[in-house]
């Protein structure tokens, strides 16, 4: 029982209920939990290489994240998370590397960040000896200035955000880095920016139940003080405490002296209608709406339709409380495409001066019903395909690859006396000149002889027989010098060997 006997029913009524809620709630929380315990174990324990001091052939030693220190240098390869805030020293090749901060900002495009000139030449020798001052540790991701002092360089070496590379981003078209580590752990600025929110996310259905719940429980005690002031009103006499006797046992006797030597205390008459009236609560309906969640979670992690089979990855549901959230989204806000959709920047076709070329053809489509109007499904202009329709005439393109040696193109303008005319200045000229010159693009040979292997089994003439590259390729049909034969067959096998990356990976 309560004390001062103001419960009107036993301990067990009252307890068993919220002890039961209680227990739901944290076996769901404490889930939960684990599982975001799991993540920070998975990304603490990842490996990088730090630089040692070694002399021998390998100065670098694998070691876990977590064990990663103010000053060390880290070595990250292409494709691997930055593992702390790091100032870029050394980067291969050219000084330059880029970053993707998809993780942080949700931009897709790749960042270019620059190393340090004055130890790009420095780590080639292996002879850094500096001391760094940076700013204190804060949560401007935008931001950062500091110092570093170089043997020879007594003023030091202004650095700034373009030297600077956050924990969560990844390095991408870079073959490696090497990174002098400034900030680690809670003093980066990504766990700075996190540990502002630390209060939990409630959903929309949760916010509106509290509110609910609170207005019930003002209703409640009203209830329970209007029932105190009529159960005072009535027992102020013999007769009224008489009849409310064998409801409300007050002092053990039903004389109305022994309320005089006892008297009554109203107050907790208050509390004991609140104890009585507390089935208004909805107590069970959080238990109920947790276990709802968990459920919806469950399930949306078990959805075949949301597995992404090329990175063998399904949903993840990192908090359960919002999935309800997802049904009650009216209008969606996004300031580009590529936000919130794949946004795969293949070339298809092109439509220049009348004429298009690329994966296009020309044909309507048969598989829609007769019906339906050509002018509204786009029918009218063609539809796209697998493979190249049409290419531009061999004196504006002349393809590299032998699978478009044999793709139809079209005729070169002649004069009058029936000689080729080349297409020069003209509309076609230009665009494609436009399209070939205005972008970014990374050559890089590859390395091995798998993937060299690969291709030349599907091109086995290029390596292979001389002759038949000759005759099939149609930039050699006007050669006769040996010397520009010999030219094309080299920037054949270069093509065949070098593989084109860009900045975004998006437009690959």
């Amino acid at each position: 029982m309560l004390p001062f006997k103001i419960s009107p029913t036993t301990s067990w009524a009252t307890l068993v209920p919220l002890c039961g809620v209680l227990f739901v709630t944290f076996c769901k929380d404490a889930y939960e939990d684990l599982k975001r315990w799991r993540d920070d174990c998975r990304v603490n324990n990842q490996v990088v290489k730090v630089f040692t001091g070694g002399d021998g052939q390998n100065p670098y030693a694998s070691i876990k994240w977590s064990e990663v220190r103010v000053g060390s240098f880290v070595k990250i390869a292409r494709d691997q998370p930055v593992p702390a805030d790091l100032l870029l020293v050394f980067s291969s090749p050219g000084g330059g590397a880029f970053v993707d901060t998809a993780q942080l900002d949700g931009e897709s495009s790749l960042k270019p960040k620059y190393a340090v000139e004055e130890t790009q030449h420095m780590i080639r020798n292996s002879s850094v000896h500096s001391h760094m001052e940076a700013d204190l540790p804060n949560q401007m991701v935008n931001k950062f200035d500091g110092c570093i002092y170089l043997k020879g360089y007594p003023r030091g070496v202004h650095v700034n955000l373009k030297n600077f590379l956050l924990r969560g981003s990844t390095l991408r078209n870079t073959n490696h880095v090497i990174g002098l580590v400034v900030y680690t752990g809670v003093d980066t600025k990504v766990v700075r920016n996190s540990s502002q929110s630390l209060t939990s996310k409630r959903s929309q259905v949760e916010q509106l139940a509290n509110k609910l719940l609170i207005i019930v429980f003002l209703l409640l005690f009203v209830i329970s003080i209007g029932c105190a002031a009529a159960r005072a009103y009535l027992i102020s006499n013999e007769r009224g405490y008489k009849n409310l006797a064998w409801v409300w046992p007050l002092t053990g006797g039903d004389d109305l002296q022994e309320l005089l030597f006892h008297p009554d205390n109203p107050y907790m008459a208050i509390l004991t209608f609140l104890i009585g009236y507390n089935n208004l609560i909805p107590i069970s309906l959080y238990m109920t709406t947790d276990l709802v969640r968990a459920l919806q979670a469950f399930i949306m992690e078990s959805d075949d339709s949301m597995y992404h089979k090329r990175d063998d990855t399904c949903c993840k549901v990192r908090s359960s409380g919002l999935c309800e959230d997802l049904g009650q989204v009216d209008f969606v806000l996004s300031d580009k495409t590529g936000t919130l959709t794949q946004n795969e920047m293949c070339f298809k076709a092109c439509w220049v001066d009348g004429q298009t070329y690329g994966c296009w053809s020309d044909c309507p489509d048969d598989s829609n019903d007769a019906g339906e109007d050509a002018s509204l499904n786009g029918d009218a202009f063609g539809v796209p395909t697998d493979h190249v329709e049409r290419l531009p005439p061999r004196s504006v393109c002349l393809p590299l690859s032998p699978a478009l040696w044999t793709a139809p193109f079209d005729s070169d303008p002649t004069d009058a006396k029936g000689n080729i005319r080349l297409s020069e200045n003209t509309l076609l000229e230009n665009f494609f000149l436009c399209l070939t010159l205005c972008h970014a693009a990374m050559p890089e040979r590859m390395q091995g002889e798998s993937k060299r292997a690969t291709r030349s089994a599907e091109v086995p003439l290029l390596m292979q027989d001389v002759d038949a590259v000759r005759a099939s390729d149609p930039g050699m049909q006007h050669l006769h010098l040996e010397s520009e034969i010999q030219t094309r067959l080299a920037l054949l096998e270069e093509a065949e060997s070098t593989q084109f990356r860009s900045p975004s990976p998006d437009e690959d």
